[in-house]
């Protein structure tokens, strides 16, 4: 049996590569590069004045295959954010932050006052204290309704704080601290459709119910988001999944089909796990990168996302 490539060759390609096909063996068949009905995929891209593009991708299975890459500005991106969305960030403070297109999302909040009450995600906090805003940049009442993080950006005490903060004191958003390691777990099971995480991390201390249940304020103390349940005789934590919208991610270089490498990044930080979580629930991803591969596809071991 014959198996295909989602993307097959050209028409041509294929009937030329079937006539030098050995006598002996059956040729493959002819693939049309556009069946019925097929993914729509889209890749938009954003060349910014800094050096960076931003990419986004839209899965659609409503009809054929026709979409071509097409280069956009970052404003653009994140003109696909909608009201109310949850979106999801791949950082460590100022490494491997998107911090273009976050900056992009704050800029058109001001311009629009959209989008608006959005959900936030940081596994681990995006942005530091040393000329990388990251989250700072969407700090404004309105932007946000809810922050779910690892951590938060931080820095020495005789500074000024991030703009987040005074937010969470304020009780202007929901704020809470989930361990990392739940957050992936969480990403992961949001990818796999799962309905949520099961753990004993975090039982006993801030992240128990019985305690805090992660809340950072009494705002989100009036939404837990986490529970303690009893399965096979034992007590668990248990995490919902939470299914992002949208995940906005950072690496190095894409090729023009949208595959992504990461060789001048210091980490990976879950790219993978929040691209999957948004893709596979219908979301997009949008992924910050330094420089566009045009002339080739980049090599399958270098490829992350």
């Amino acid at each position: 049996m014959w198996t295909m490539n989602i993307f097959p060759a050209p028409i041509a390609k294929q009937k030329k590569i079937t006539k030098k096909w050995p006598a002996a063996m059956p040729a493959p068949p002819i693939i049309p590069l556009a069946p019925a009905r097929w993914e729509l995929m889209i890749w938009r891209w954003s060349i910014r004045k800094c050096g960076f593009a931003a990419l986004t991708r839209f899965v659609s299975a409503i009809g054929p295959m026709n979409g071509t890459p097409e280069i956009v500005s970052a404003a653009e991106a994140v003109k696909q954010i909608a009201d109310g969305a949850t979106v999801t960030v791949n950082s460590s403070s100022g490494l491997c932050c998107p911090d273009a297109v976050l900056k992009a999302l704050g800029e058109r909040f001001d311009r629009e006052q959209h989008p608006q009450n959005l959900t936030m995600l940081h596994p681990i906090a995006a942005g530091d204290m040393s000329g990388i805003r990251g989250v700072d940049h969407i700090a404004k009442p309105g932007l946000l309704s809810r922050i779910i993080g690892g951590s938060y950006p931080s820095g020495p005490s005789s500074a000024e704080p991030p703009l987040v903060w005074p937010m969470l004191g304020a009780n202007q958003i929901a704020a809470y601290t989930v361990p990392s390691g739940i957050m992936f777990d969480m990403h992961r099971e949001a990818a796999a459709k799962r309905p949520g995480v099961l753990t004993k991390v975090g039982l006993d201390t801030f992240v128990d119910p019985v305690h805090q249940g992660c809340a950072m304020n009494a705002r989100a103390a009036t939404a837990p988001i986490v529970k303690k349940i009893g399965f096979e005789g034992e007590e668990w934590l248990y995490f919902p999944a939470i299914i992002p919208n949208v995940a906005i991610i950072r690496a190095t270089s894409a090729d023009e089909r949208g595959n992504l490498s990461y060789e001048h990044e210091g980490a990976y930080l879950g790219a993978l796990d929040l691209a999957m979580a948004a893709h596979n629930n219908g979301g997009i991803v949008i992924a910050q990168v330094k420089r566009v591969i045009r002339d080739r596809p980049l090599k399958p071991h270098d490829v992350y996302v």
